[in-house]
């Protein structure tokens, strides 16, 4: 059997770079999961003059962005409940803080 060449331009991923190559069950530790149902019902609590069609509008929106794989600028996954509010980032480009402390974050399935 022959050795397999790797090409020396190509960057095979590190499998300790939880940076780059993050799983979901990975990026999820720190987060509080939370229904889009009830996560609304917080939202709009904290924040009654926004509209309940708008905020379910926007998450649905980043959630189909996590589900279709978009990345935050950075090259993680998006933080779906901030991405809804200030556009598609990741917890930490987003907030500044380098993990989340029982941030809220939608529980989501691939049928979602």
């Amino acid at each position: 059997k022959r050795a397999r060449r790797v090409n020396a331009d190509v960057r095979l991923p590190n499998p300790h770079c939880h940076r780059r190559y993050s799983n979901m069950e990975r990026t999820k530790r720190g987060f509080k999961l939370i229904p889009k149902d009830e996560y609304v019902d917080l939202f709009l609590k904290a924040n009654p003059s926004d509209c309940r069609r708008d905020v379910i509008a926007r998450l649905d929106d980043a959630i189909a962005a996590h589900l279709d794989g978009r990345r935050c600028s950075c090259g993680e996954e998006i933080w779906i409940v901030g991405s809804a509010e200030a556009g598609y980032g990741c917890f930490t480009c987003i907030t500044g803080d380098s993990a989340p402390d029982n941030d809220y974050e939608i529980e989501v399935s691939p049928t979602t």
